[in-house]
């Protein structure tokens, strides 16, 4: 398990095929706006990089969350022993772990629990994201920076419709960057098709 995992370490994802070239200055902006607005959680010298952030602070819907207890995690500890596996067991946390955003053009629907369909809405007050949006599709939206979301798309069989008013299913939270201008939205967007 070590050696796969640092050897997946060392691999660098895809990058976006449309990806700014570094002068571009709406990418340097966007760098600016990163730094400000998300690299104290996700870049990997930030404060809170890999760090567990409180639920509270997220403000994710929290059903997944409350679902897993101790119990669950002394469980699969148990069953990791019995298969000879060696790592830190797992516990009940008081949150979600703040990773990176490599590759995070090709990471969507975005939150925990896919409950926010592409990156333009990930920017968007929580309160008025997508109440459902399609799921399932791999065509890219390269307008909204995910996957086509916004209709039953016949090249993709497996769509299916998201609704984020279910148990579980909740939009709200992450509401970092929110406030942020249109342009300067769109110049973070930028950005992080370099990641």
């Amino acid at each position: 398990m070590r050696d796969l995992r640092a050897y997946l370490q060392r691999k660098a994802p895809p990058r976006y095929p449309l990806a700014p070239k570094d002068s571009d200055p709406s990418a340097i902006e966007g760098g600016k706006l990163y730094k400000t607005y998300c690299a104290a959680c996700h870049d990997t010298k930030g404060e809170y990089y890999g760090k567990v952030i409180p639920i509270e602070d997220i403000g994710t819907d929290r059903e997944r969350f409350d679902t897993w207890q101790q119990e669950d995690a002394d469980g699969a500890n148990r069953v990791a022993a019995e298969m000879g596996v060696t790592r830190k067991n797992m516990v009940k946390d008081k949150g979600y772990v703040a990773g990176p955003l490599s590759g995070v053009w090709l990471t969507a629907p975005y939150l925990h629990n896919g409950a926010v369909a592409n990156l333009d809405q990930l920017l968007t007050p929580p309160e008025d994201r997508l109440d459902t949006f399609y799921r399932g599709c791999d065509l890219y939206d390269q307008l909204n920076m995910g996957f086509v979301s916004d209709r039953i798309e016949p090249s993709c069989p497996s769509n299916y419709l998201f609704d984020t008013r279910l148990p579980g299913n909740g939009k709200l939270g992450h509401a970092y960057g929110t406030d942020l201008t249109d342009e300067q939205k769109m110049q973070l967007i930028e950005y992080l098709k370099t990641l």
